[in-house]
């Protein structure tokens, strides 16, 4: 009797019985496993021990995926792989690979051979098959991390399968994206947002991010084109406008409009050629020479005009959206990015000019201020600014200003004088429980500091101001 009648003699045994015999069931375990062993050594001597590796696995796996042998081998795979392994000359250990390989190649249910591979073999041999193995799909692989013992090689193992699973997901994404991008002319707004956000890509990634960015540009282009016109809402879906202003799209939409306007002239070039006939004269081929650089130049000139078109877009929306947030917070929050903070004193006033458009009315010098050091990335809170610019509203316009300026300073600075004046009930408490002659004697010592730290700051401003109207002067007499 060969050793596949031998499984199926097993299974009779099992499941002829509703109670199974456990001395019967592990007599008819350990008869499979010693005729596993002759198969082997038999092989050994016809084959070498590789061939006979082989073997013995091909023979067990077929045994997992027959159907009518599938229950039985459930229920007993992993004994009769331990009565191997334990009590054989079967180098089980050495099979286990094999076994996983030939599982992996089954289309039907191969889980049962992974999962008993994982119980008999050593820590040592699933590290190999999970680290060295790149063919055995993911799942296979966490299946045999989970039958490792030792807890520091299991969280090596996981590790390294999860970061296999996010680089895979990277590749199939990065796939599904670059479709996109070739075809996404062809989608309307909407569906092409459903599908970028649908993949969940990793956009920390910078090969994600990039082509997305590419779509983007694409799309607008596209929309640019077809309706002079780009619906912002609906690309903010696929990514916020303060990353489209910060990862500067309109370079991006500059250059898909020159590969879109290169394509088509290619085949325009290509018709040409096919049109041209022998006995062009010369100055007619120098003439078409001149009226292709004249085109290239022109092509690229619509390509800056686009681009600065869209920037003007963006930052009309990015303006719109930090006007809506003031008018729900009172706070001015402004987009901490490099790109903001890079911009020149011409761009930051352009910007505040947007931001004036959308708020509908002048900004005042002190919130023109606020937005300028917020740009800059400073951190201001606005609060704190409002609140002493409530204290010296009564004060004269010019003085009122200059002390707007030394309370962004110290706002920006260093606040802890701004919460003794501002902030600190505690001490305003101790001052109103002193007799009358001690608190005017603290209050006068604390203004005297605050004299100082005030009337150094106007000092210095009014130093300014004489050095600018001096340097005017001078500029007018030359």
């Amino acid at each position: 009797m060969g050793v596949l009648d031998k499984f199926k003699e097993l299974r009779e045994t099992i499941t002829g019985k509703q109670e199974i015999d456990k001395e019967k069931k592990q007599e008819e375990i350990k008869t499979v496993a010693k005729e596993i062993e002759g198969e082997y050594k038999e092989a050994v001597q016809e084959q070498g021990k590789r061939q006979a590796l082989k073997t013995v696995a091909e023979i067990i796996n077929e045994r997992v995926t027959d159907p009518n042998e599938r229950r039985i081998i459930d229920e007993t795979l992993k004994d009769v792989l331990n009565e191997l392994k334990e009590n054989t000359a079967v180098p089980v250990n050495e099979i286990a690979e094999d076994l996983v390989v030939i599982a992996t190649e089954k289309e039907e249910h191969p889980e049962t051979l992974v999962e008993a591979t994982a119980e008999v073999a050593s820590d040592k041999k699933l590290g190999e098959i999970i680290f060295e193995n790149e063919d055995i799909p993911l799942e296979h692989k966490t299946i045999l991390a989970e039958g490792i013992s030792d807890e520091k090689v299991k969280k090596e193992a996981l590790e390294k399968i999860k970061t296999e699973e996010e680089n895979k997901k990277i590749e199939e994404d990065l796939e599904q994206l670059q479709k996109i991008y070739k075809e996404c002319e062809n989608f309307p707004d909407g569906e092409l947002v459903a599908k970028v956000n649908n993949l969940n890509a990793d956009r920390t990634n910078d090969k994600i991010n990039t082509l997305i960015n590419q779509i983007l540009a694409k799309k607008i282009v596209d929309n640019y084109i077809r309706f002079n016109s780009v619906m912002w809402y609906q690309m903010t879906n696929i990514k916020p406008i303060e990353d489209i202003y910060a990862e500067y799209l309109d370079d991006s939409i500059e250059d898909e409009f020159l590969k879109r306007e290169n394509t088509n002239n290619k085949k325009e070039n290509k018709k040409k050629e096919q049109n041209r006939k022998e006995n062009l004269k010369k100055d007619a081929s120098k003439k078409e020479n001149k009226e292709g650089k004249n085109n290239q130049f022109e092509r690229k000139q619509k390509a800056q005009d686009l681009k600065l078109r869209a920037k003007k877009e963006i930052e009309e929306y990015l303006a719109s959206n930090i006007i809506s947030s003031y008018l729900k917070t009172g706070l001015w929050i402004i987009p901490g990015s490099k790109r903001m903070r890079q911009q020149s004193v011409k761009e930051q006033n352009e910007f505040i000019k947007e931001i004036e458009k959308e708020y509908g009315q002048p900004l005042t010098k002190t919130q023109i201020k606020i937005i300028i050091s917020k740009m800059a990335g400073k951190e201001i809170d606005d609060i704190k600014i409002k609140q002493f610019e409530s204290k010296i509203i009564d004060l004269p316009r010019q003085k009122r200003d200059q002390i707007c300026n030394f309370g962004m300073q110290l706002a920006e600075q260093d606040n802890r004088l701004y919460n003794t004046v501002i902030e600190s009930e505690s001490l305003l408490k101790k001052l109103a429980s002193m007799p009358k002659e001690y608190r005017d004697t603290c209050i006068a010592i604390m203004t005297q500091a605050l004299d100082k730290e005030l009337s150094q700051f106007l000092k210095k401003s009014e130093e300014k101001d004489t050095d600018k109207k001096e340097a005017k002067v001078d500029e007018e007499r030359q």
